[in-house]
């Protein structure tokens, strides 16, 4: 715990550092799904940047009726870091192991995100009388480098205790059977 104490303030630092360039990423692959997907009138997207290290980077859509709607990526879009963090806290793991999981574990993120905003923007009027729902989503993305750190960088003791207690309830039901 110390390590990641440690280790997530550099990690956010260069998270929001980057965030506008991430923005600029997910700008037209998201308006592009709009646009195709959707079946949404987008006619392209802007990026604005605010906030104390980007914290208020915000991803906007121009549709054709004239609006402009928008999404603040700080909050949602911030767990890419902490996961980094977890990774480089983790003791125990080769380094190829490491290099793998910093390598998956953000492309799946990177798809979260990706997913979270085509959902938002064609939910949207929905969302907007039911709030639950992109506050679910929402936790859903924050929570998510914690379960994708457990899987990625401890898969083989999960697996170890998954079979051998497997294993356990086998050789049980087997000496039952005997008697």
């Amino acid at each position: 715990m110390l390590r990641f104490a440690v280790i997530v303030p550099f990690c956010l630092y260069i998270w929001w550092t980057v965030m506008p360039y991430y923005a600029e990423v997910m700008g037209p692959l998201s308006a592009t799904a709009f646009r195709w997907v959707l079946r949404m009138p987008v006619e392209g997207y802007s990026v604005d940047t605010g906030g104390l290290m980007n914290t208020r980077t915000v991803l906007s859509f121009r549709l054709e009726d004239g609006s402009n709607p928008g999404i603040q990526m700080g909050h949602l879009f911030s767990n890419i870091a902490p996961y980094v963090a977890l990774v480089l806290a983790t003791t125990g793991i080769t380094l190829k192991r490491r290099l793998f999981i910093l390598a998956i574990g953000p492309a799946i993120l990177f798809i979260g995100h990706l997913l979270f905003l085509i959902a938002a923007f064609a939910l949207m009027e929905r969302i907007e009388g039911a709030t639950q729902i992109p506050t679910a989503l929402g936790q859903l993305l924050i929570t998510m480098p914690f379960l994708l750190w457990v899987v990625l960088a401890y898969w083989e003791k999960l697996l170890g205790l998954l079979t051998a207690g497997t294993a356990a309830s086998s050789s049980e039901k087997a000496e039952e059977s005997v008697t």
